[in-house]
């Protein structure tokens, strides 16, 4: 399906979507830590609790299986109506 589209949507849904998807989900792996302490500019930031790490490597996860299902769609149907 994604040879049917023009040239300036697949390289975005099939290249730059995915890309950036996985960039995030490699921020959020690599330093949870500061990825929380990012979301919000603090003077003295604070370490996040357990749970909100858990909850922010769950984040992560939703990153890279949203660049999987985007890859997985493109690559596998060739019905242009999806």
């Amino acid at each position: 399906m994604a040879s049917a589209l023009p040239g300036f949507p697949r390289t975005v849904f099939t290249i730059l979507e995915p890309l950036s998807l996985v960039a995030g989900f490699l921020g959020v792996v690599v330093n949870p830590d500061k990825f929380v302490a990012d979301q919000i500019i603090q003077q003295n930031p604070l370490l996040p609790s357990d749970n909100g790490r858990m909850v922010t490597l769950q984040l992560g996860n939703l990153y890279l299986l949203l660049a999987m299902i985007g890859v997985a769609v493109l690559s596998s149907t060739s019905e242009i109506r999806v």
